[in-house]
């Protein structure tokens, strides 16, 4: 594989765009240096966000069952509600209201209803957040919202080694109307968060847009840009990279299995067409170890498109 040379501008120009505002913002940097769990024996994680959230996990289950790791050993918990942005997360906290959150993958039990000061008052390894896709181009839309919320987050956990880690959105069917599509709107939402890295701290990314771009960039693409409604992915090969970048970012440490150990085909659910305004791709032996590597090659260049050989 290769990282395609006309994105690679896209890291040094994040870097320029950031230095001055790091020197006059460190006080966002209370969460900075909270590393990942390894060869752990259990691991609890909670996510905050939206339908975006529901898609990266989508497949993780079935991804950790293929993996052969021990399902009691883990949990995935969603606090997830449409469209949802982080300041209206933050509101949500402030106000006290009352939440659910639904476990999605293991059989390690939480507290799945309470408050947001309630969610995060357990024993989590890692909070996952991300902003709504609308504003995930714009940094200045994260502010002081998410830094507020994890702090709290930190502050509450039971867990004083909590590790806070991000989900990178992916960019919108090329045909989509009304917002910046293709590479314009790829290089800010990576813009964006490089600047949430080097002010916020939040040092664990889960480059979900970037592996659904890799994707785009191969033969896994769709006439619809691995999307079931220009928005959301694709069941099939979309989800599937998704949950392949969630998995290789934050389950293959903690349990020391790689992703491009573990086999998985996926023939896409009558009820998953039913909810498919364009009907995605089966995963099959021709292009699961495609779909790994579009995530892996994000984890390795989160914020750079990579051509992976043999692709167009």
């Amino acid at each position: 594989m290769m990282v395609c040379t006309l994105f690679t501008q896209c890291t040094s120009d994040i870097k320029n765009d950031v230095n001055d505002q790091v020197e006059n913002d460190t006080k966002f940097l209370s969460v900075k240096n909270r590393k990942l769990p390894t060869s752990v024996d259990s691991l609890r994680i909670l996510a905050v966000g939206n339908s975006y959230t529901e898609d990266g996990v989508h497949y993780l289950s079935q991804i950790i069952k293929s993996a052969g790791i021990n399902p009691d050993k883990l949990c995935v918990y969603v606090a997830s509600l449409p469209a949802h942005s982080l300041e209206q997360w933050f509101n949500i906290y402030e106000s006290n209201q009352i939440v659910e959150s639904r476990r999605t993958t293991g059989g390690i039990p939480m507290k799945e209803k309470g408050t947001m000061s309630e969610l995060f008052n357990q024993k989590w390894d890692i909070i996952v957040f991300q902003q709504y896709s609308r504003l995930s181009d714009k940094y200045e839309s994260f502010n002081p919202y998410l830094k507020d919320l994890a702090q709290h987050a930190v502050e509450l956990c039971t867990n004083p080694n909590v590790c806070i880690a991000w989900q990178m959105t992916w960019n919108y069917w090329t045909g989509y109307t009304g917002y910046p599509v293709t590479y314009d709107r790829f290089y800010n939402i990576a813009q964006a968060t490089k600047q949430m890295t080097d002010i916020n701290g939040i040092e664990v990314i889960i480059p979900t847009g970037t592996a659904i771009e890799n994707g785009r960039h191969s033969q896994l693409e769709t006439e619809y840009d691995l999307t079931r409604d220009g928005i959301h992915l694709s069941f099939g090969t979309g989800c599937y990279i998704a949950a392949c970048t969630w998995y290789q970012t934050l389950i293959k440490p903690a349990f020391n299995v790689d992703l491009s150990d573990t086999k998985f085909n996926w023939t896409i659910q009558s009820w998953e067409i039913g909810n498919s305004q364009y009907v995605g791709v089966n995963v099959t032996d021709d292009n699961y170890k495609l779909c790994q590597e579009c995530a892996i090659s994000a984890i390795e260049n989160p914020y750079e498109i990579t051509q992976i050989t043999g692709t167009k």
